[in-house]
């Protein structure tokens, strides 16, 4: 084989290694983008709105408020006074568990086990997509 067969072999290399990389650039760009867009589940969502009620810190949880609830609630101050954040404060809990989601009737929710020794309370927590993420309502 000449000279202007290993160039040959050579380019062709060079064009199949340059087109995989644009492939491999092109699906995690895509990914990457998929998953930004999606933003946290509906169980993370609530999971960080749970950590906000149970520590009173109602600020983080109120930031993860849909706005009609925000609009319900008034300001973040305004959740002490919910039924799921007068379980932490009275005592009535002082433990919680995210459960499953549940999509039922284009209703999206998800389960919060609420305990305290062997005392258990079931709630499900409503969420709504707002602007590409997933909101709690109250």
């Amino acid at each position: 084989m000449g000279a202007s067969g290993r160039s040959g072999v050579s380019a062709k290399r060079r064009r199949v290694s340059l087109t995989s990389a644009v492939a491999i650039g092109v699906l995690t760009t895509g990914l990457v983008t998929y998953l930004v867009l999606r933003g946290p589940s509906p169980s993370r969502v609530v999971s960080a709105y749970m950590v906000g009620i149970e520590r009173g810190d109602y600020e983080t949880a109120f930031g993860e408020l849909s706005e009609s609830a925000k609009r319900s609630v008034g300001d973040a101050a305004g959740l002490r006074q919910t039924a799921i954040a007068a379980t932490f404060t009275t005592g009535v809990a002082d433990a919680y568990e995210i459960g499953p989601t549940r999509d039922e009737a284009g209703r999206t929710s998800v389960e919060v086990r609420l305990t305290k020794g062997a005392t258990e309370t079931v709630v499900r927590l409503a969420v709504v997509r707002e602007g590409g993420r997933w909101r709690v309502e109250v």
